[in-house]
């Protein structure tokens, strides 16, 4: 688990938690990380997943 990682202080302290990445580039991160990269239709798919996951999540049992 990365040190960098948003969700690396709750993984640290036992907190359960979810991380969706898809895959990284060589521009990640970097300044030549540019929005006309983005795969609009992928994003689409990956925001649906999350949503759906959490919806789940949440659900009563």
């Amino acid at each position: 688990m990365p040190l960098s990682s948003d969700h690396y202080s709750f993984a640290k302290k036992g907190i359960p938690n979810a991380f969706f990445m898809d895959n990284q580039h060589p521009d990640y991160h970097q300044t030549s990380d540019t929005a006309n990269k983005i795969n609009y239709k992928i994003l689409q798919k990956r925001a649906t997943l999350v949503l759906q996951s959490v919806w789940m999540m949440g659900s009563p049992k």
